[in-house]
């Protein structure tokens, strides 16, 4: 349950791609579903 907030924290941390892959890999947990919220959201944003 706590995915969607840490996935959606991280990504308005974010200040780019790059920057937004470190902060998923650095989180602790379900990495996976982690990277694919984020890429999920990032594709929007950063097309």
């Amino acid at each position: 349950m706590l995915e969607k907030p840490q996935a959606i924290i991280s990504f308005l941390e974010s200040d780019g791609c790059d920057h937004l892959i470190c902060l998923v890999v650095s989180l602790s947990g379900d990495t996976d579903t982690f990277g694919s919220m984020e890429s999920s959201i990032a594709k929007i944003v950063f097309q």
